[in-house]
């Protein structure tokens, strides 16, 4: 066969394996005696994991049956990975319980990491918890519809190394930079990654203090907490200054973020003629705020395509939306020309059907210094409720959750509305300003936006991110053992499950239950929280089946 050759062709290779190893080791003492309960438990864990790839890329392949890169004849390339981490950790834990009412727990754990440079490896996290079953108390021996009342409270601290990967304590380079010296190319290597030797353990201290109840023998079950969370130290990636020569960012320990809130939870059984039914709901109250950046100035974040749209400072929340504030569309030349300031036109350049920006800073002119903290991607309460009901062979169940208090940066809007350039839009912009329809809030259609009104992230984007949804829904029947018994089998039960059933919500697009779209190390993925850059929407999905047991 004569060899043929396929010059605009392109063969790819590639592999990638994996290697993982955990080590774990217990060691427990149990003792009782009189009113006390001593148990202590030593464990020592230590693992590893690796990472090695490889591929190469070649072009112009010779024949249709000889698949492999050597076969290939021009720019051939290769290209390889490789990356380890490890980590040890030791743990001590001590309990003791006093007459099945006073509870102590105390633990202490070291742990190690590769992830981190010398001398900032090891970091050690104590906590401890206490707790008093006062429904034991006699004075509670009277209460009949109190079956169990415990308060209890814990402090403790953890240690947190999944923002980084394996070697940001150092600096990483990258061949392929070619340089000329005297006339000769020479190849080079350029910085790609800076390092930080003084990288180490991001910490969370937290503080609880709550309560859980029985009543009714059981048939109410409810608990309460308050809850204070203090990430310190934490690890994200800081953008560089212009003077480092590069675009990028270094990971460094810097600030402290708070997250306080409330959670409650309640369950209650009861038996109603024959009908068993379980109601179950929980609430969490959130408030997140970042309380220092360790003296780093305040940077923006969450990348979009018009621009970031989160700004990461002190006194917000995580990936507060930060942006420009629309007030209007102006209506004709006569609104631009009396939007003024000492006699001076706020927009000079504006044209009718364009956005009116407010000037926040009251300096007469629209700048980035009249960018406003314009909305929070986190709830400041997550709820669920669900219920199970069950009667003579019939079973259904139902949850529920929801988010409120969000705000979602809809991205969607500037290609639903576009308008400046040659893509296609949506319904929406049927109804843009033109001068036979003076009153619409989206603006005129325009090449190359010169006002901004799509460019600009401004609070035109901000949507409620609210909703509740029926996120899981089952009706089941199992026929009766009269009829199973005769058709010798154990059971049979037909069943109708549902998911994404429904959704309350006042978002416009696709899908309200987001959360990142840019989920990775360092942070990254909470500095983009609430972006919807076009998600894909959460199918809703129906299954019928069968299920025989036999």
């Amino acid at each position: 066969m004569t060899p043929k050759n396929y010059p605009n062709t392109t063969l790819s290779e590639s592999s990638t394996w994996t290697y993982n190893w955990v080590w774990e080791n217990m060691l427990t003492f149990s003792r009782v005696f009189g009113d006390h309960n001593i148990t202590a438990m030593g464990a020592y864990t230590s693992e590893y994991s690796k990472l090695h790839s490889m591929g190469g890329s070649g072009t112009t392949i010779q024949t249709e049956t000889n698949d492999v890169l050597s076969k290939t004849e021009t720019g051939f390339t290769v290209n390889g990975n490789e990356s380890e981490t490890s980590r040890i950790s030791m743990l001590g834990r001590l309990m003791y319980i006093f007459k099945g009412k006073y509870m102590l727990t105390a633990n202490v754990r070291r742990d190690g990491s590769s992830k981190f440079g010398p001398g900032n490896k090891w970091g050690t996290f104590p906590s401890a918890s206490l707790a008093w079953r006062i429904s034991d108390e006699s004075f509670m021996s009277g209460i009949s519809a109190i079956n169990n009342l415990k308060l209890r409270t814990s402090y403790g601290i953890v240690g947190n190394d999944a923002p980084v990967g394996a070697y940001s304590y150092v600096s990483g380079l990258s061949s392929g930079l070619d340089y000329v010296f005297n006339d000769t190319k020479y190849s080079g290597v350029s910085v790609t990654s800076f390092n930080n030797p003084s990288l180490t353990w991001e910490t969370v201290k937290q503080f609880d203090v709550g309560f859980d109840t029985g009543l009714f023998k059981g048939a109410l079950e409810a608990t309460a907490d308050y809850f204070d969370k203090r990430t310190i130290d934490m690890i994200i990636p800081v953008p560089l200054p212009p003077s480092s020569g590069s675009s990028g960012s270094i990971y460094k320990n810097v600030g402290e973020i708070l997250n306080r809130g409330f959670e409650f939870s309640a369950t209650f059984r009861k038996n109603i003629g024959g009908l068993d039914l379980t109601l179950t709901g929980n609430l969490t109250t959130l408030h997140n705020e970042i309380l220092s950046l360790g003296g780093t100035a305040p940077w923006d974040a969450g990348a979009t395509e018009p621009g970031n749209a989160s700004r990461i400072a002190e006194g917000q929340p995580v990936g507060a939306f930060y942006g420009y504030k629309m007030l209007d569309v102006f209506d004709n030349q006569a609104a631009i020309d009396s939007y003024t300031k000492n006699g001076n036109l706020i927009q000079p350049n504006a044209k009718p059907g364009d956005i009116k920006w407010a000037d926040l800073n009251d300096d007469g002119q629209i700048t980035t210094a009249d960018r406003y903290f314009m909305g929070s991607p986190i709830p400041k309460i997550t709820y669920s409720f669900s219920g199970n009901f069950a009667y003579k062979g019939i079973d259904l169940s139902l949850f529920f959750q929801g988010i409120s208090g969000n705000d979602i940066f809809a991205e969607l809007v500037m290609w639903t509305e576009g308008m400046h350039n040659n893509f296609n839009c949506g319904t929406a912009a049927l109804n843009r300003w033109t001068p036979t329809n003076t009153t619409s809030n989206i603006p005129r259609a325009v090449r190359n936006d010169p006002n901004g009104n799509i460019t600009k992230v401004s609070d035109r984007y901000l949507k409620d991110g609210s909703y509740l949804r029926l996120k899981n829904a089952s009706l089941g029947y199992n026929l009766p053992r009269s009829i199973t018994d005769k058709m010798q089998i154990n059971g049979i039960r037909l069943y109708l499950t549902g998911r994404n059933l429904l959704t309350f919500t006042k978002y416009p697009f696709y899908d309200p239950e987001i959360g990142s779209f840019a989920v990775g190390s360092g942070g990254t993925a909470n500095t983009s929280r609430g972006i919807d850059n076009g998600y894909y929407p959460q199918a809703r999905t129906l299954i019928m089946g069968i299920q025989i047991d036999f």
